[in-house]
């Protein structure tokens, strides 16, 4: 629990930095890019994860930079519990 409340005073110190060097409006563009470009297109996955039978967990991959278009390669590939594909 230490190293967690740690690492999020580290972040903390970070953004206040980042906000202090950078000053305000550079710093709300890059935090609003970061929510149109992440954040809202992880949320967008959530519908269609619980509609295929997986679970809302699969999203969190979608926040990491880079990784939406390889998850939903995957997706599209995997055997969805929902829509078995092989009736065995």
């Amino acid at each position: 629990m230490g190293a967690l409340l740690e690492q999020v005073q580290v972040s903390v110190v970070l953004m206040v930095g980042m906000l202090a060097i950078m000053g305000v409006p550079v710093f709300l563009t890059i935090l609003c890019s970061l929510l149109i470009f992440q954040i809202i297109p992880a949320l967008l996955c959530i519908p269609l994860l619980r509609k295929a039978g997986f679970s809302a967990w699969w999203a969190l991959p979608a926040l990491i930079p880079g990784m939406i278009i390889p998850m939903l390669w995957i997706f599209a590939f995997i055997r969805w519990p929902r829509y078995p594909s092989d009736p065995r």
